[in-house]
């Protein structure tokens, strides 16, 4: 076939349309790069500026891919306009681009496509084809009316001390934010400091962080079990691993920093296990912060770090490495150490291509950041290793946690960390999938032969 054949205009829209992974590609590229322009506008910034070019193609990406790490100080640099253009592409990559793109076709009554409830059910990682429509309008629904919970109490705070205007515009976005795992915030360069002690503001927001992060599927799954129906594998293993995170996260770091001046060891003993549990939660790709991440011990720090790389679960906002491969990894280990022939959790058996499948994810999420990291050294060598490779995971696992490093990289260590928070937020198979040809199938087999491991 003529070279010029292979991307024959027909074929290449077919070949798109298949790609469903590329088809996600291609749609988030295209909204950061709208968000880019918007905030590339003088009407986007308080002083009426144009920004740099790469500061605005990373605040777009950090959004967009709900991460929350920012060159600037989003309080003060971006007006009201640039503030509601960040609140709108957080929104819309905490949804998912055909989930908000599903908004609009329900809005105007349009017949959702097989090939649109495919492309949706591997947005939210489904198993099954059926029930798109009524699980859409479950996570539109679900969203916006947990957002509106959160927007409320937070009201109780920030209304009394900004008025009803300033304080419901707080209210909404902080609440957006954190449902999306977004991590950006209008208070100021301090995030939530200013709130440590306080109890409806940090459980709060770590609710709104936690309920996004378990997933929808997990949601429905609880209201079906409400009703009677057992809970799937999958939430069993969401629900009992975020549990286990939290508490061991907690723990650690309180053991950590309970002494240390600079972060818990000013607090009275109820605050110093209010701040460690929201370090816990927020290191679950959430990116606000109760005290200075760069005054941690190098113990809390690799604590901070182990979670960011685990991020949230699957079909949630949340990014990493996510819990279930985590477990499902860990279970094949087990399970290769034992050289049991069934990988089982809860009674029940993982199939052996799931296995595979978290091992492929956790070798490229590995190869990913230590590749970055790497490149950062040459780029950004001013800054020291540790606080690179905290800045390199945190925007793996869209966490938006920074030792006071975003606003001193260089143009080629924000374009590496701006990869890197797409990289996550579509996750490496994705990626792997829409950027490599499949191979094609073949009749003939090589002959097998072993080779010596370990």
């Amino acid at each position: 076939m003529p070279f010029s054949a292979r991307f024959h205009k027909k074929n290449w829209l077919d070949q798109l349309k298949g790609n469903t992974p590329l088809y996600f590609l291609i749609g988030y590229v295209g909204v950061i790069l709208v968000g880019t322009l918007l905030l590339l506008l003088p009407i986007s910034t308080a002083k009426g500026v144009i920004p740099a070019p790469v500061n605005a193609l990373f605040t777009a990406t950090s959004a967009v891919c709900v991460t929350g790490l920012s060159p600037v100080v989003t309080a003060e640099y971006w007006s009201i306009f640039g503030q509601v253009v960040l609140i709108l592409l957080i929104q819309i990559g905490g949804l998912g681009i055909m989930t908000f793109m599903a908004i609009f076709g329900l809005l105007t009554n349009q017949h959702f496509s097989i090939s649109d409830r495919k492309r949706f059910m591997e947005e939210k990682n489904q198993n099954e084809l059926t029930g798109m429509v009524r699980l859409i309008k479950f996570i539109i629904i679900a969203t916006f009316l947990i957002e509106g919970v959160g927007a409320l109490l937070l009201g109780f705070r920030f209304v009394p001390v900004y008025g009803w205007g300033r304080g419901i515009w707080f209210s909404v976005f902080h609440a957006i934010s954190a449902f999306c795992n977004a991590g950006f915030d209008i208070l100021g360069a301090a995030s939530l400091v200013p709130y440590q002690s306080d109890p409806l503001v940090m459980m709060t927001v770590s609710m709104l962080v936690i309920v996004s992060g378990i997933g929808y599927t997990v949601y429905l799954d609880l209201w079906h079990a409400h009703k009677g129906s057992r809970l799937h594998l999958h939430s069993r293993i969401v629900l009992s691993t975020t549990a286990f995170l939290l508490v061991a996260g907690t723990v650690l770091i309180l053991i950590a920093e309970a002494s240390n001046p600079e972060t818990l060891g000013a607090m009275s003993e109820p605050v110093k296990v209010l701040n460690a549990f929201f370090q816990s939660v927020t290191t679950r790709t959430a990116g606000f912060y109760s005290f200075a991440q760069e005054k941690m011990s190098q113990a809390a720090s690799i604590t901070s770090i182990f979670l960011m790389f685990i991020g949230g679960s699957p079909t949630g906002t949340a990014g990493g490495l996510k819990t279930t491969t985590m477990v499902a990894l860990l279970l094949g280990m087990v399970a290769s150490l034992r050289s049991s022939r069934d990988t089982s959790i809860f009674h029940r058996t993982i199939a052996k291509n799931v296995v595979y499948s978290a091992l492929v994810l956790f070798a490229l999420s590995i190869f990913w950041n230590l590749l970055v990291l790497f490149l950062l050294t040459f780029s950004d060598s001013h800054i020291a290793l540790g606080d690179l490779l905290f800045e390199t995971v945190s925007a793996f696992g869209t966490v938006g946690l920074t030792r006071n490093v975003t606003g001193v990289l260089s143009t080629v260590g924000k374009l590496l960390i701006s990869a890197t928070m797409l990289f996550g937020k579509l996750g490496p198979l994705t990626l792997l999938h829409a950027l490599v040809p499949k191979a094609r199938l073949q009749n003939n087999h090589l002959a097998e032969e072993r080779i010596i491991i370990g």
